[in-house]
């Protein structure tokens, strides 16, 4: 399926979002080391115009790393950014066999492998067993008053789990640091689920110019 894209004039960075009906298999693998949680809290929204009949439901987000370790967990502070957004209807399991709505964000900007320093620098935050590492984020759903488009949402209710990057660089060069960096814990470099929010698609919506 080839990716949606809106053509709306400079929309905010989830305009460039390509959009694509994925399989219900996750993308990434359960992580058998270290647990760490993600918890999702909107703070606003609002609904964005894109075309006609379709446009943007955007979450303003709070996102809270919970480490549940007995030891400290490191987090790269550009920790945060959206590469798989799921949805399913209200009552539906996230897990059920019924295929759920899964958005691929393809447009995620990697900065460069960070740097081999001997310990871990200002862009490392060290989390403490039982404490969490904050930061923010936008979660664009993209919506239609359109009944059967692929990889829109309708009006309705919805459980939303979104998959976020911890880990800028190579996979290789995470493990290296994270065995040089085993004194201060452990370094987190795996893509990370959020526990489910619940959101609502109001049928009647006005849709702004979120230029």
């Amino acid at each position: 399926m080839k990716p949606l894209r809106f053509n709306k004039t400079e929309w905010h960075t989830w305009t460039r979002v390509a959009i694509m009906l994925l399989s219900a298999t996750s993308l990434f693998s359960a992580d058998d080391g270290p647990h760490l949680r993600l918890l999702l809290r909107p703070t606003e929204n609002r609904y964005c115009q894109g075309d006609a009949i379709s446009g943007a439901l955007q979450l303003h987000c709070r996102l809270r790393f919970v480490n549940d370790n007995s030891r400290p967990i490191l987090i790269n502070v550009n920790a945060g950014s959206v590469l798989e957004i799921t949805a399913v209807p209200k009552g539906v399991r996230l897990d059920a066999t019924v295929e759920p709505y899964r958005l691929l964000v393809t447009n995620v900007v990697f900065p460069g492998e960070p740097v081999a320093s001997p310990r871990p620098g200002s862009d490392i935050v060290i989390v403490r067993p039982s404490k969490s590492f904050q930061t923010r984020q936008t979660v664009a759903l993209p919506i239609t008053s359109a009944a059967g488009r692929p990889g829109f949402l309708t009006s309705g209710d919805y459980s939303v789990q979104i998959v976020v990057m911890t880990w800028p660089g190579s996979a290789e060069g995470g493990a290296q640091l994270r065995k040089r960096w085993q004194s201060w814990g452990y370094l987190w470099t795996d893509p990370i689920r959020s526990e489910p929010i619940q959101v609502t698609v109001d049928a009647k919506r006005k849709l702004a110019n979120c230029d």
